[in-house]
């Protein structure tokens, strides 16, 4: 934090984003779309096993359960966890650079970077779940 930021945001703080705990909705979606986003998601987490273990003699149970235990909870992460940052404090020039007036603007690309990096975990849970419910009603 700079001494410019400080002294120019202390008493008025700028539109701040929230970060929301929450079990998040669903859309309405098509079989077909539920399904394409079930082998999305499954081939992209078959494609982090198969970078971490290329050889087929490095798999041991220990080297299994820690990247599983490891990819439940940052699926979960970004299922529960909703950043929300206010993009109209972001920064000059759409949040490239940084405005160094003001600090709220930290914060909300910080935000945008969590909604960033969780977005794919989101992703995941959110297409096992709606499969998993698809398989579960047609019977």
């Amino acid at each position: 934090m700079s001494l410019f930021e400080w002294f120019c945001e202390r008493q008025n703080l700028g539109a701040i984003g929230r970060l929301e705990l929450v079990r998040r909705g669903f859309p309405s979606r098509s079989n077909g779309m539920i399904t394409l986003r079930f082998v999305i998601s499954f081939t992209c987490i078959v494609y982090v096993y198969f970078s971490l273990f290329t050889s087929v003699s490095s798999i041991t149970l220990e080297n299994f359960i820690i990247p599983s235990i490891l990819l439940l909870f940052y699926c979960l992460l970004g299922f529960f966890i909703r950043p929300k940052p206010d993009t109209s404090n972001m920064g000059w020039a759409g949040g490239l650079i940084n405005n160094p007036f003001r600090i709220t603007d930290n914060w909300n690309r910080k935000l945008m970077f969590f909604k960033i990096v969780l977005m794919p975990g989101a992703f995941i849970v959110e297409s096992f779940i709606q499969f998993i419910q698809l398989l579960l009603t047609k019977k």
